[in-house]
């Protein structure tokens, strides 16, 4: 967009300096603007297409990686536990709530799993309130952790939401004597409206990445 505004603005300067040039041809208006704007765009496109040399990481960096590496790698393979959980989490939902709506269950029977399926994702719940970046870890990384546990945390709420709804809708539809159908479509809404899709953290395990990984030297990537 900058380039697009700055092209436009150069096309009416070289334009007003033309029309200048033919009212006074005497005074040569048109060749200073011209040389100018000649020049500023061959200086811009040297610095744009100019090959960029590829960083050299000093020893000191080297060492803080190194230092950042067994912080953040056992934290990681534990996350990944917690996931895991999660996934677990949402799929029993989601098993429990189709065989509801697909009439293999009752709606007390469904309740009941619920209430269990309910019960295991509020204790963990409480696991992810207690989870820290882990020390040692430099600004930028601790506050990329912090991201991933926050987005984290907001999924587990979803998950935690959609159960307790469900729970809420299904006694709501013995208690109306509401048909199966009418309690499945609204169990449906609940899934659609509360239950979280994906946990979207990959960029910010895609920058720790790039952050704790060791970079060659310039003469080993040639």
């Amino acid at each position: 967009m900058f380039f697009f505004i700055a092209s436009i603005i150069m096309v009416l300067i070289v334009f007003l300096s033309y029309l200048a040039d033919r009212r006074y041809p005497t005074k040569r208006i048109y060749i200073i603007p011209t040389v100018f704007i000649v020049l500023s765009i061959i200086v811009a496109l040297t610095v744009v297409f100019q090959p960029q040399k590829p960083m050299i990481m000093t020893k000191e960096q080297r060492q803080e990686i190194l230092a950042q590496q067994p912080k953040f790698i056992p934290w990681y393979a534990d996350f990944q536990q917690d996931i895991h959980n999660l996934n677990q989490f949402s799929s029993r939902y989601h098993r429990i709530t189709d065989d509801y709506i697909n009439q293999q269950i009752t709606a007390p029977e469904t309740i009941q799993q619920l209430e269990d399926l309910y019960e295991d994702s509020e204790a963990f719940t409480k696991h992810l309130d207690k989870l820290q970046p882990p020390p040692g870890l430099d600004a930028t990384n601790t506050a990329l952790v912090q991201s991933i546990i926050k987005k984290t945390k907001v999924y587990q709420y979803h998950i935690n939401e959609s159960i307790r709804q469900s729970i809420s809708v299904l006694n709501t539809g013995i208690k109306e004597g509401l048909t199966q159908k009418v309690t499945s479509n609204n169990l449906v809404r609940i899934r659609a409206i509360e239950n979280p899709i994906i946990l979207d953290i990959s960029s910010e395990v895609s920058s720790l990445r790039n952050n704790l990984t060791i970079k060659k030297p310039e003469e080993e990537t040639k």
